[in-house]
């Protein structure tokens, strides 16, 4: 099959295309021929061997990529709530091994759900990792409540651009940060409010939030806490260091009744429970996965160059074409 690989860790130089071998299927596992694929900052990091979880690290050589859509086209033996023909999306986790810049897909059905409908396998791939990291952090993490006021730090990126929905369909007040240029964008998906950061108005922003969340890493969170009210819960997306300091003194000055604010890194994990939430808010409407732009599988260094220049509106999605291999 081919595949988007590399053998040692560097820029897109690293960056290789070509065949590998078809994933062979496990008993508790599916098969899919991958149609689209989507990028993440992640995959990037993970290409330069910089991503800041060792434990996330894969071993070399390895297959890139962790968000995918495509089609079932077979199932191992003790598999029950897939069948071949579905239309289907997840994320690989690097913990559980990546690969999802290929002609096919072998993963757990715990990890993957059916596809809505109403979208694309382009729409499809762009959702699994940003929609999911969202929805741990609003729902899971800071329990997000109906006319609650909450702050999305890049609201205009992948994961920005599923966390303002998301907390929209919760009943909370959203303000988004974003370029000036980017506004209309915010405002289109559901923000109340705008805040442009390349104009100074965050600097000079005097608001409190009942919820923070930060999606870039531009800003740390010793910046940021001043945003948060007294009961407020931060979470951060941006796996620093700091964070999981501040999350731990937060959690024992909560039991000790000192603060109650709440600090949390969020660390997203494949769940078809909970890619089961996201189908249910694309069935109704209420989220409509963002594409910056579309590029063949073929274009994966200019994907990756796109995702790494910080300019993207939404995900950047690969497509795959068909493969010609017979199952």
């Amino acid at each position: 099959m081919k595949a988007v690989y590399q053998s040692t860790f560097g820029g897109n130089e690293v960056i290789q295309i070509g065949q590998c071998q078809r994933p062979k299927l496990k008993a508790s596992e599916v098969l899919i021929e991958n149609r689209a694929a989507s990028i993440n900052p992640r995959d990037w990091l993970i290409r330069d061997g910089k991503y800041q979880l060792p434990w996330s690290v894969p071993r070399l050589p390895f297959i890139l990529g962790s968000d995918f859509a495509g089609v079932v086209v077979a199932k191992g033996e003790h598999v029950r709530r897939f069948q071949v023909g579905d239309r289907v999306y997840g994320m690989k986790d690097p913990s559980h091994g990546l690969g999802a810049f290929a002609e096919f897909v072998a993963v757990k059905e715990q990890y993957i759900a059916k596809m809505p409908d109403t979208i694309t396998f382009e729409q499809g791939a762009a959702t699994p990792l940003c929609a999911l990291t969202a929805w741990q952090s609003l729902s899971e993490l800071a329990r997000v409540r109906p006319n609650e006021k909450v702050l999305v730090i890049g609201g205009s990126g992948g994961l920005g651009s599923f966390a303002i929905q998301i907390a929209v369909a919760f009943g909370a007040h959203v303000t988004a940060v974003c370029s000036k240029k980017n506004e209309a964008i915010c405002q289109s998906l559901g923000a109340k409010q705008t805040i442009a950061y390349d104009e100074g108005a965050l600097e000079e922003c005097s608001q409190t939030f009942d919820v923070v969340l930060n999606t870039v890493a531009i800003y740390s969170v010793s910046t940021l806490k001043r945003f948060l009210a007294r009961k407020g819960r931060f979470v951060n997306a941006i796996p620093e260091a700091k964070t999981f300091l501040y999350s731990a003194v937060s959690y024992l000055g909560a039991k000790l009744g000192i603060s109650k604010r709440r600090y949390f890194c969020v660390i997203v994990s494949a769940s078809s429970r909970r890619l089961n939430h996201i189908t249910t808010l694309i069935e109704q409407a209420k989220l409509v996965p963002k594409i910056d732009r579309v590029y063949p599988l073929t274009q994966i260094r200019e994907a990756l160059s796109r995702s790494r220049s910080f300019r993207a509106v939404g995900k950047i999605v690969l497509t795959i074409d068909p493969a010609t291999e017979q199952i």
